[in-house]
């Protein structure tokens, strides 16, 4: 790719975590799968696989995510829309412009 390529398509997934999360203390990572920490405050960590998150979340489920862990916990695929479908996967390309 050269120096005037762009690349377009690549969804922004902690801009959109932010997004749908307002009230979050805090945001970490980019990926679709968002682990959220419903306890003392919302915590969101955001995975490239669902296989991630879970591997954080069974971690956080042993080790509890902070002094005030309740222990509520989980994974949201933000593909998903409000009626169940998933969106289409966007694969980034590169124009030359």
């Amino acid at each position: 790719m050269n120096e005037s390529a762009q690349v377009v398509g690549v969804i922004d997934w902690n801009r959109r975590a932010w997004t749908r999360w307002r009230r979050a203390r805090w945001i970490d990572g980019n990926g679709p799968f968002a682990l959220l920490a419903h306890c003392d405050v919302l915590t969101v960590t955001l995975h490239a696989t669902v296989e991630e998150a879970e591997k954080d979340k069974a971690t956080i489920k042993r080790t509890g995510c902070g002094a005030r862990c309740l222990n509520s916990h989980e994974i949201v695929n933000m593909r998903r829309r409000k009626n169940g479908a998933e969106e289409e996967t966007v694969h980034p390309i590169a124009l030359d412009l």
